[in-house]
Formats: structure tokens, sequence, C-alpha cells
């Protein structure tokens, strides 16, 4: 939604999961994204973009979709975690432009 607005903008699939959005096959996952209208050249451009990006996450058939919290190693949410990734003690990742986000 954010990288890609424009695509998600004209996607008939914003509010489901990703188990919803493709299937396992015998060659492995394949995604099916349906789009309200035939995409515009330049985005087929972003659409190869977007499954570049989304390559590189596996997907595993027998596990639920869930939230992660990159900032602490056990994955949950807590406020302590938050001010350290704030305060710049606990992530290793480049955070520019996350706190504009924020």
């Amino acid at each position: 939604m954010i990288k890609y607005p424009r695509l998600y903008r004209i996607s008939c699939q914003q509010k489901q999961l990703i188990q919803q959005l493709g299937s396992h096959t015998d060659a492995g996952w394949e995604w099916n994204f349906i789009w309200r209208r035939p995409l515009f050249d330049n985005e087929v451009d972003m659409a190869d973009g977007f499954l570049g990006d989304i390559a590189r996450t596996v997907i595993q058939p027998h596990r639920g979709d869930n939230w992660v919290w990159k900032a602490d190693p056990n994955g949950q949410y807590s406020t302590q975690t938050t001010y350290n990734m704030l305060m710049g003690e606990s992530t290793d990742e480049n955070l520019d432009g996350v706190f504009d986000e924020l």
C-alpha cells in the first residue's frame, strides 16, 4: 500500500490475507492478483517491481498470517522496544524516513 499506492488503489483485494491472494501448486506459490481494470503500461512496470519485491518472501502454507514486531527478537510489541527503537538503541536497520511516517 505504501510502496505501490497506485497498484493498491486498483486492487480488488485490499483487505485480504496473504492466503487469499494465491495458492500453492506443485511448482510452489502462485499469486492470483485481481485488478479492477487492465493495467496500463507504466503499471505493468510497477507490477513487475512489486512481484520482484515479493518473490523474496517465503509463503508457508501451514502457518497463519500474523504481525511481527521486528524491533524485538521475540516479535512481540512493547512500549519499551518502541522507546528503544525511537531512541536508536535497538535496531540495526536504516530508518531514514520511518519517523516521517509515524
